[in-house]
């Protein structure tokens, strides 16, 4: 009896413990793999509703309001069509931030740019014209698809003519460098964003238009990918 019974508990130690770790080790890895597949048929579904024309629309839509980058002749052609609208004429340029268009400053966001979500490109502009034709450019200049952001503006009266200082931002944003996991989740876009997108598409277009080059952004594919080998 002794060693019948030093017998089945081998048997239970050596054989039916480990099977049954094993078991539930394979029990939590499918409900694993469950979650993932019902997060991919959702992700599938919401992709299946969007038109792939649309999206690429929206996008050039808003780059064009947003670039990716400094996108300094976008700044140019700008000024140049508004000015031209309005009658006055551009004494000045100047960029405000030496070495802001370098590179490397595009990968920094200051204090202020990181509250508001957005990179920013300072510059200041002289133009010259009558009262009337500078204040219908500020106004031009400020509603205008490429934003901008009006900040400070010296008016200097001689004769007939006005000639302003101002002082604007013109905002970028980089896209992002990684788009997440495979079995990243994704949501439509909601009633607000669609509103934005009208409102930037209303906005008047002065500038060259913004080219969506070939995706750049890497994909990660980490242990939360089901099919990761």
């Amino acid at each position: 009896m002794g060693v019948i019974a030093v017998v089945s508990l081998l048997g239970i130690f050596v054989g039916i413990i480990p099977a049954a770790k094993q078991a539930l080790t394979l029990f939590g890895q499918i409900q694993g793999l469950a979650t993932d597949v019902s997060l991919l048929r959702s992700k599938q579904t919401i992709l299946q509703g969007m038109d792939e024309s649309t999206l690429r629309n929206n996008l050039l839509t808003l780059a064009s309001a947003v670039p990716p980058d400094k996108s300094l002749s976008t700044i140019m052609t700008t000024i140049d069509a508004v000015s031209g609208q309005t009658g006055v004429t551009v004494v000045d340029f100047t960029l405000t931030r030496p070495g802001s268009i370098a590179t490397d400053a595009a990968q920094k966001m200051s204090a202020d740019e990181a509250k508001i979500g957005s990179n920013v490109l300072p510059f200041s502009l002289t133009v010259r014209g009558t009262f009337a034709q500078i204040r219908a450019f500020v106004g031009k200049i400020a509603a205008v698809r490429r934003l901008f952001r009006v900040g400070s503006m010296n008016l200097t009266f001689t004769a007939a003519l006005v000639e302003a200082r101002i002082d604007l931002e013109g905002f970028y944003f980089p896209y992002p460098a990684q788009v997440g996991t495979v079995i990243a989740p994704i949501t439509p876009l909601a009633d607000t964003d669609q509103k934005t997108i009208a409102a930037v598409s209303a906005m008047p277009l002065s500038s060259v238009p913004i080219a969506v080059g070939t995706a750049s952004a890497s994909l990660s594919t980490g242990r939360t990918d089901p099919f990761a080998q």
